[in-house]
């Protein structure tokens, strides 16, 4: 479950049932189980890390997230997922 995973800038203070409303901190991305990613690590600290990843899942665009990642009492979660550069604008929105 994410919840588990996120730190304290992606729950933003939320209770896991106000979390799983699906009104967090993250832009959204299409995952199914045919999904790829792959990974760079822009910044490694002791306690922090910037990873840039790259998923693409069949049918779909594409996307490129900044992930921050921090280290609490010895395990990692995510800190803030941010699309790396402008989302794109739909041509029809009403699809």
């Amino acid at each position: 479950m994410a919840y588990r995973i996120s730190g304290p800038g992606v729950r933003e203070g939320m209770t896991l049932k106000q979390f799983l409303t699906g009104n967090i901190a993250v832009v959204p991305y299409k995952i199914t189980k045919k999904t790829s990613a792959s990974m760079k690590i822009d910044k490694s600290y002791a306690t922090s890390a910037q990873l840039e990843l790259y998923l693409v899942t069949p049918g779909h665009p594409g996307r490129d997230f900044f992930v921050d990642m921090v280290k609490k009492n010895g395990k990692w979660y995510v800190d803030g997922w941010v699309p790396r550069g402008t989302p794109p604008i739909p041509t029809d929105p009403g699809h």
